[in-house]
């Protein structure tokens, strides 16, 4: 539930990875976010559903947090910075090879 929760940055080609098992519908929310992000839920090794530039919401209550939730299943996600799909051209139904 932490992720990148607290963290000032991340490298402009860096990013989180979560392997997610067993696969689902696993939400997300920006919970103690200081940047904007982009998220990319995957399923054997294909994107399924972008959430894209999701803003943090300071001073919001937890209970009051967007939640970010996939319409599909997946077996990872992967957290990067706000704008890289778009940037990248990178769209739901392509591959995607993640180097851990």
């Amino acid at each position: 539930s932490r992720g990148l929760s607290g963290r000032a940055s991340i490298p402009e080609f860096g990013g989180m990875f979560f392997r997610l098992d067993p696969p689902g519908i696993y939400s997300f929310w920006m919970k103690d976010m200081r940047f904007p992000i982009d998220i990319f839920w995957i399923r054997e090794s294909r994107i399924v559903f972008i959430a894209e530039n999701i803003l943090p919401e300071p001073g919001v209550p937890d209970r009051d947090l967007s939640v970010y939730r996939p319409s599909v299943s997946a077996d990872a996600v992967l957290e990067v910075r706000a704008g890289m799909a778009k940037r990248l051209g990178i769209s739901a139904g392509e591959r995607i090879t993640v180097k851990e």
